[in-house]
């Protein structure tokens, strides 16, 4: 029996095939690579290792043999065991092991069993029509040009007269320059200083003169208006106050004094009401979780849901939370009890369930 044409099939959809009691082959994804050499570009891959300690009967070499020859499980098991005792044999012979589309089996002079990958079979599935190609460095036409910097260059004579003409010019122009910007300057600051003017006397309410020599002569005069005025006191604004603006540095004995304003002069405006704060629509995040790829613990695989749901019952009494995750290509339903990220927590996890429950628990990567 061809077994290596089954452990072949069974690389593409998983990372670990092991034949029990000689090891196992172990596959990682290997990226792209370009070969400067030769100027090839080679798809991503899987690298296929040998693990020589990986010895322990999982089932899915067995079961996979079983279902393709459709024999009995405990014979194919006979088979394998007969299969990995002659070529145990016969590297122990020093003999090479050719596993057509895997790759060769041979022992180093530490007798160590060594594997070398047949990379003519890529098993990687994102891989699928892709092959290496060959591309040509393009090159590229470099046009050459050779130029003097200024430093490098020759001074250039030039007669006497013109030197001292073009002396005296560029001096008349920097002068010329420099007054058109002086003035320039002047009229800026000028211009800046009655618009600063304007708008501070636009704050300053109206004022009169008084005379600070005579002021008993400026307050008659001031009650005698307002006698003959007789402005009702409800409409006189009680929150504004004579103001006496003075000068002590000034030399006249003049004081600016601003006029009492009525209610005549105010103009009522409502109070600015505060703008209602709108609600914020709560903001929608749109998170999107990267789909990743999971180790599964394989308990089963049937034919009829029925006898699927009595393992899950069976592992969900133990504490699991087994389940169906699909379908194989032969229509059995795989029934899983655990699922991992890494596949190191997988393994040890898988170590403790075949030595708990059965020994030909698997490992499933999808």
């Amino acid at each position: 029996m061809e077994i290596h044409k089954y452990i072949s099939e069974l690389l593409y959809d998983h990372d670990c095939v092991i034949i029990p009691g000689f090891g196992g082959f172990v596959a990682n994804y290997h990226s792209a690579r370009i070969n400067t050499l030769q100027n090839s570009f080679h798809p991503p891959y899987k690298k296929i290792l040998f693990n020589k300690e990986l010895k322990t009967n999982d089932g899915l070499l067995a079961s996979h043999i079983a279902i393709s020859e459709k024999i009995p499980y405990e014979l194919v098991l006979k088979l394998i065991e007969d299969f990995s005792l002659e070529i145990t044999n016969k590297l122990e012979a020093g003999e090479k092991i050719v596993l057509e589309n895997i790759g060769e089996l041979y022992l180093d002079d530490e007798i160590n069993i060594q594997f070398k990958q047949d990379y003519k079979i890529n098993y990687l599935n994102d891989s699928f029509g892709l092959g290496v190609f060959i591309s040509p460095p393009v090159q590229g036409n470099i046009k050459s040009s050779i130029t003097i910097s200024e430093k490098h260059q020759l001074p250039r004579k030039q007669p006497v007269g013109v030197n001292k003409a073009l002396q005296s010019a560029a001096y008349w122009s920097s002068g010329i320059a420099a007054a058109i910007l002086f003035i320039g300057l002047i009229m800026l600051n000028f211009n800046s200083f009655e618009d600063f003017a304007s708008s501070q006397t636009s704050l300053i309410p109206h004022f009169r003169i008084i005379n600070k020599q005579n002021p008993s002569a400026e307050k008659s005069k001031e009650s005698a208006s307002l006698k003959d005025q007789s402005i009702p006191n409800s409409q006189i604004d009680e929150n504004i106050t004579d103001a006496v603006i003075e000068d002590e540095s000034l030399e006249s004995n003049l004081t600016y004094e601003a006029p009492k304003t009525t209610s005549e002069n105010l103009s009522w405006q409502p109070e600015a009401q505060p703008l209602a704060e709108t609600e914020k629509e709560p903001l929608v995040v749109n998170t999107e979780v990267a789909t990743q790829r999971m180790y599964y613990l394989i308990a089963g695989s049937f034919e009829k849901t029925e006898n699927a749901d009595n393992l899950i019952n069976m592992f969900a009494k133990e504490g699991y939370t087994p389940k169906i995750i699909g379908q194989a290509d032969n229509g059995f339903y795989r029934v899983s009890i655990a699922a991992f990220f890494r596949k190191e927590d997988a393994i040890e996890e898988l170590a403790k369930v075949r030595e708990k429950y059965n020994p030909s628990i698997w490992l499933l990567r999808l």
